[in-house]
């Protein structure tokens, strides 16, 4: 069931088997009688298996970030900027860049305070990375190489 849910990692889908795992696990004297069926007997026999495989499907979906096949954002923006964000004012906010001309992205960062740009010399201050706090970063499925970088 493990490898199953790294393979199938999504939130939506994970909470929707292992609610259908949920349901024939608490309905499982009811639906016994169902078993000699070749078709549900095979699902009444796997019960706890659908089940464990939609609970690590969920927990893989919040490490890869993806509700329903979809990148979220549930833990903050992605801690990378782009030319497209224009509307982000900390992506804006470096010296240089031009949203018409931008293809690249880029790690958000403090370069701003530990950068005097119109001296030319260091603030003393130590630059920071950010870093997405949990998970992929989404911001990964907006890239080239986003099968890439989740195989």
């Amino acid at each position: 069931p493990f490898l199953f849910g790294v393979m199938f990692g999504d939130i939506g889908h994970g909470i929707m088997m292992a609610g259908a795992g949920a349901l024939l696990c608490l309905n499982e004297a009811k639906l016994a009688h169902l078993a000699n069926d070749e078709m549900f007997g095979t699902v009444y026999k796997g019960r706890y298996n659908i089940f464990l495989m939609g609970v690590f499907a969920t927990y893989a979906g919040f490490i890869y970030n993806e509700v329903f096949a979809v990148p979220s954002e549930m833990f903050g923006a992605t801690a990378w900027c782009s030319g497209e964000m224009t509307d982000d004012a900390q992506c804006m906010s470096y010296p240089g860049t031009d949203p018409a001309h931008m293809t690249q992205k880029w790690l958000r960062n403090n370069i701003a305070q530990a950068w005097d740009f119109e001296k030319g010399m260091t603030t003393g201050e130590e630059v920071t990375w950010e870093v997405y706090p949990f998970g992929t970063d989404p911001g990964f499925a907006h890239t080239a190489n986003k099968l890439n970088s989740v195989n």
